[in-house]
């Protein structure tokens, strides 16, 4: 039973740091493209001519293609893109420069939460919840099956009350070395 209510625990756990992450996650991508308009809008000539524009929509490219499917190549896109980018900042003016924060910003954070929520995804998935609910399902149909309608000495039949559900939990998930229930 302490298995079972840690497996139940742990994958709740799980559940939280996924949805916490993925929040996180999902909001610096749907921010993207707005940094990179508000970015690229803000670059004056001699920036835009200088292949910055052209970096921040790579990123912005690889960064979406991420986010749908953690492929190594666009990460590794996403990276120089970076580079690039952080190379070129310093021909940038403050402004420019602040927007580029912001975007540098919200790509590490893509880059570093679609990884761990991919990671919790993997790890909630290993939980061995499945294994015990079919097992107490196993339990509680042999139980229900054993419960048969019996003869009084009256000659009158009998019901048995169905058995607790609860009881049949306990019992399916002790590890007493009480045979099973047949």
């Amino acid at each position: 039973m302490i298995k079972v209510i840690e497996a139940i625990t742990t994958k709740q756990v799980a559940i939280e740091e996924i949805k916490s992450h993925h929040a996180v996650l999902r909001n610096s991508i749907n921010y993207l493209p707005l940094v990179v308009e508000n970015f690229i809008s803000g670059l004056n000539a001699a920036e835009r001519n200088s292949g910055i524009s052209h970096a921040a929509h790579s990123l912005l490219h690889h960064l979406l293609s991420v986010s749908i499917n953690n492929h190594a190549e666009h990460l590794h896109g996403a990276h120089q893109a970076i580079d690039m980018l952080r190379a070129k900042q310093n021909i940038l003016e403050q402004a420019s420069l602040q927007q580029l924060q912001s975007l540098l910003t919200h790509a590490g954070i893509v880059i570093e939460y679609k990884g761990d929520v991919d990671n919790q995804l993997a790890g909630a998935e290993r939980v061995p919840l499945e294994q015990n609910i079919d097992r107490i399902h196993v339990t509680y149909q042999r139980t229900i099956k054993a419960v048969k309608p019996r003869r009084t000495h009256t000659g009158r039949c009998s019901s048995a009350q169905p058995p607790c559900f609860l009881s049949v939990l306990s019992l399916s998930l002790c590890d007493c070395g009480a045979p099973p229930v047949r």
